[in-house]
């Protein structure tokens, strides 16, 4: 197991570096303590003692444990050298020429992770290029807010390698998503996202979800299309793009235990009740299908969708999280797809539930969910929830797309003991182009009431 280091208030035996008040030390660990982060900040003709009077005026809270910024070298000659390199590393890896331990002040009610943070800085032609390494999310999320906010208010320009939010909500990941797409589910998934063979898709999936099957009339009108030949005689042709993911099967019900059965099979039943001839997915894309086509879909859509003037920075999707961080796994819960979308250095993170058929007991069920186990926790990270219905089953969608007659519903979750609450939208699809269209509209709806 690979040590990772830790860090103590007081002196710590076996420490292997101590300054002010903290201790830092290796220990047995499967999973880090320290968090990395890097910012650029565009400013000229700074000095070294310069960059900590810059950051004493963006966080007044800061205070300085060294008397002045000393060289990064100093500290890893003297205390990583002779380190077992597959051990963590406190120095190396900042890569900076100079270095400050900064702590919270009066902030006593902290623990001490949440106090301390090891600050490397270089000086680099008109930017400062600054590391933090921080043994505290919130420590770190607090002071890049500020910064922020300083930079915004006086236009000074500055970027980070990844959202500090997204990198906070990666600390409530208790499993990831496993990639296991096939080479059919894959060739299945980009077919679906071919404009002019949707609707097609559209109508087959109606059919099965509905019945489990389609029959011989159906196949023909969605499997083939007309064609001219040059000689002005029309003929029908099958759409092989289409067709190729499903078989056709002899269906036949039994009774057992008073319920009825429907059976399916590809070849001619031995025993004589076949009642007729159906179509539907071949096996091995069904459970692909009911289980994790349209999550994919919604992602694909959305690497695909321009959102201008808005971004999608990151995108994240099928993973698991526990936000109330115990080992409680009933607090867990799986989002479908989130969405980091930014402007002018304002983002939103958007948690999206994809649904194949949407209902108004399944917005009130996964409501309930997400109030429980992501809004009551705490440490709800997300603007906004959105419910997309690949279908849609009475939903009371009550208000209108701008300028349009098309219909969303819209509604708030509610959090207990003075939680903020939290906006959810849902809305079902048509088409690939009114999936971007809606989802446009709201996220730039979000983005301007909340």
């Amino acid at each position: 197991m690979q040590k990772k280091i830790k860090v103590f208030e007081g002196t710590y035996e076996n420490s292997i570096f101590s300054i002010g008040e903290f201790s830092f030390a290796l220990v047995e660990s499967e999973k880090g303590e320290m968090i990395k982060y890097q910012i650029e900040i565009h400013v000229t003709d700074y000095e070294p003692l310069d960059v900590r009077f810059f950051l004493e005026e963006i966080v007044p809270e800061l205070e300085f444990v060294l008397d002045i910024p000393k060289e990064l070298t100093y500290y890893i000659k003297k205390y990583e050298e002779d380190q077992n390199p597959n051990d963590e590393s406190l120095f190396h890896d900042i890569r900076t020429k100079y270095v400050e331990f900064v702590k919270i002040s009066e902030m006593d009610a902290l623990n001490c992770a949440e106090k301390i943070m090891i600050l490397g800085f270089s000086i680099v032609k008109e930017k400062i290029y600054i590391v933090i390494k921080a043994f505290s999310l919130n420590a770190l999320s607090a002071f890049v807010e500020k910064l922020k906010n300083y930079c915004g208010e006086n236009d000074i320009e500055f970027s980070v390698t990844e959202n500090i939010r997204w990198l906070e909500l990666k600390q409530y990941i208790v499993k990831k998503a496993e990639m296991t797409r096939g080479c059919q589910s894959q060739e299945f998934l980009e077919k679906t996202l071919i404009r002019k063979y949707f609707s097609k898709f559209m109508n087959i999936f109606k059919k099965i979800d509905r019945d489990g099957y389609f029959k011989k009339k159906f196949y023909k009108e969605v499997m083939f299309q007309e064609k001219t030949l040059s000689s002005g005689d029309i003929i029908s042709v099958q759409i092989n793009q289409v067709s190729k993911f499903f078989s056709p099967y002899w269906k036949y019900n039994i009774n057992s235990n008073n319920k009825e059965i429907l059976c399916l099979h590809d070849e001619m039943p031995s025993d004589g009740k076949v009642e007729e001839y159906v179509y539907t997915f071949k096996p091995s894309l069904m459970g692909y299908y009911l289980k994790n086509w349209f999550e994919d879909f919604t992602v694909e859509i959305i690497k695909k969708t321009d959102f201008s003037p808005y971004t999608v920075m990151q995108i994240m999707s099928g993973n698991r999280f526990n936000f109330f961080a115990n080992e409680d796994q009933k607090n867990e819960r799986e989002i479908d797809v989130i969405v980091n979308v930014e402007i002018q250095g304002i983002s939103k993170l958007i948690a999206i539930e994809c649904k194949k058929t949407l209902s108004d007991k399944e917005i009130q069920i996964t409501n309930k969910k997400c109030r429980e186990k992501i809004i009551n926790s705490g440490n709800n990270l997300f603007d906004a929830f959105i419910h997309i219905g690949c279908f849609s089953n009475e939903v009371n969608f009550e208000k209108n797309f701008q300028g349009t007659q098309l219909k969303y519903k819209q509604g708030i979750i509610g959090g207990s003991d003075g939680i903020l609450d939290v906006p959810f939208y849902a809305f079902d699809i048509s088409s690939i182009e009114d999936y971007e269209k809606k989802l446009k509209y709201v996220i730039k709806d979000i983005f301007k009431n909340w």
